[in-house]
């Protein structure tokens, strides 16, 4: 599915697919990101695995936490575990 769709599709009311979050957490290191969350990784932890700094971390995050509509990071990782868009391995 395409990004654009998935970008489309967020300014509605509706029930958004797995597959269009996933399309759009997949655009970057969203994904990459919210895997690192999930294993309990601090925001300065994340920045030094994937060699960003922490501020790239925090405007990750926050657009993480406004397209799956949640306040923090426990919220996005258990909706994306929900949702089968992240796995804990």
């Amino acid at each position: 599915m395409a990004s654009d769709d998935a970008v489309r599709f967020w300014q509605s009311e509706a029930e958004v697919p797995s597959e269009l979050v996933c399309a759009y957490l997949e655009a970057g290191r969203r994904v990459e990101v919210l895997q690192l969350v999930a294993r309990g990784l601090s925001n300065k932890q994340v920045a030094r695995a994937i060699g960003r700094t922490d501020e790239t971390v925090k405007v990750h995050l926050k657009n993480i936490f406004a397209k799956l509509d949640v306040a923090d990071r426990t919220e996005a990782v258990t909706m994306a575990l929900s949702r089968g868009l992240i796995h804990l391995e």
